[in-house]
Protein backbone atom coordinates (compact mmCIF):
# COMPACT_ATOMS: atom_id res chain seq x y z
CA UNK A 1 0.00 0.00 0.00
CA UNK A 2 2.96 2.63 0.53
CA UNK A 3 4.28 2.25 -2.98
CA UNK A 4 0.88 3.19 -4.13
CA UNK A 5 0.59 5.80 -1.91
CA UNK A 6 3.96 7.36 -3.92
CA UNK A 7 3.09 6.71 -7.13
CA UNK A 8 -0.56 8.92 -6.37
CA UNK A 9 1.92 11.62 -4.99
CA UNK A 10 4.04 11.49 -8.07
CA UNK A 11 1.40 11.86 -10.27
CA UNK A 12 0.24 14.99 -8.60
CA UNK A 13 3.12 16.68 -9.10
CA UNK A 14 3.43 16.13 -12.90
CA UNK A 15 2.44 18.82 -15.09
CA UNK A 16 -0.78 18.44 -17.42
CA UNK A 17 -0.06 17.98 -21.21
CA UNK A 18 0.67 21.50 -22.67
CA UNK A 19 -3.44 22.33 -24.82
CA UNK A 20 -2.55 22.83 -28.63
CA UNK A 21 -4.37 26.15 -28.04
CA UNK A 22 -0.76 27.39 -26.38
CA UNK A 23 1.31 28.92 -28.61
CA UNK A 24 4.91 27.40 -29.02
CA UNK A 25 7.55 29.14 -26.90
CA UNK A 26 10.19 28.09 -28.91
CA UNK A 27 10.66 30.61 -32.48
CA UNK A 28 10.64 27.81 -35.73
CA UNK A 29 11.21 28.77 -38.86
CA UNK A 30 8.51 29.02 -41.46
CA UNK A 31 8.84 27.56 -44.68
CA UNK A 32 10.57 24.38 -46.22
CA UNK A 33 13.51 22.90 -44.85
CA UNK A 34 16.57 23.40 -46.95
CA UNK A 35 20.30 22.13 -47.22
CA UNK A 36 22.61 24.88 -47.35
CA UNK A 37 26.04 22.75 -48.45
CA UNK A 38 27.06 19.44 -48.08
CA UNK A 39 30.63 18.56 -47.83
CA UNK A 40 33.34 15.53 -47.14
CA UNK A 41 34.53 15.15 -43.79
CA UNK A 42 37.46 13.18 -44.22
CA UNK A 43 40.95 14.01 -42.81
CA UNK A 44 43.93 14.71 -45.25
CA UNK A 45 45.77 11.88 -43.53
CA UNK A 46 45.18 8.46 -45.47
CA UNK A 47 47.33 5.12 -44.87
CA UNK A 48 46.59 2.33 -46.68
CA UNK A 49 45.08 -0.85 -44.69
CA UNK A 50 48.19 -2.60 -46.34
CA UNK A 51 51.03 -0.60 -44.92
CA UNK A 52 49.60 0.62 -41.49
CA UNK A 53 50.61 -2.30 -39.37
CA UNK A 54 54.65 -1.33 -40.62
CA UNK A 55 53.52 1.98 -39.27
CA UNK A 56 51.99 1.70 -35.95
CA UNK A 57 54.86 -0.81 -35.15
CA UNK A 58 57.80 1.87 -36.07
CA UNK A 59 55.97 4.40 -34.53
CA UNK A 60 54.95 2.75 -31.09
CA UNK A 61 58.83 1.41 -31.26
CA UNK A 62 57.81 -2.40 -30.91
CA UNK A 63 59.42 -3.94 -34.31
CA UNK A 64 60.95 -6.28 -31.39
CA UNK A 65 57.45 -8.57 -31.53
CA UNK A 66 57.49 -9.99 -35.02
CA UNK A 67 54.70 -12.54 -33.73
CA UNK A 68 52.38 -9.62 -32.25
CA UNK A 69 53.04 -8.00 -36.00
CA UNK A 70 52.29 -10.82 -37.53
CA UNK A 71 48.86 -11.15 -35.96
CA UNK A 72 48.26 -7.69 -36.27
CA UNK A 73 48.77 -7.94 -40.12
CA UNK A 74 46.45 -10.65 -40.64
CA UNK A 75 43.35 -8.59 -38.46
CA UNK A 76 44.14 -5.74 -40.99
CA UNK A 77 44.22 -7.93 -43.67
CA UNK A 78 40.83 -9.44 -42.73
CA UNK A 79 39.26 -6.52 -41.69
CA UNK A 80 37.68 -5.50 -45.12
CA UNK A 81 39.13 -2.17 -44.91
CA UNK A 82 41.32 -0.59 -47.42
CA UNK A 83 42.47 3.35 -46.01
CA UNK A 84 42.75 4.70 -42.44
CA UNK A 85 42.14 8.05 -41.84
CA UNK A 86 43.79 10.19 -38.72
Amino acid sequence: MASQAVDTACAAEIPAAVPSSRPRLIPHATGPATVLAMGKAVPPNVFEQATYPDFFFNITNSNDKPALKAKFQRICEKSGIKKRHF
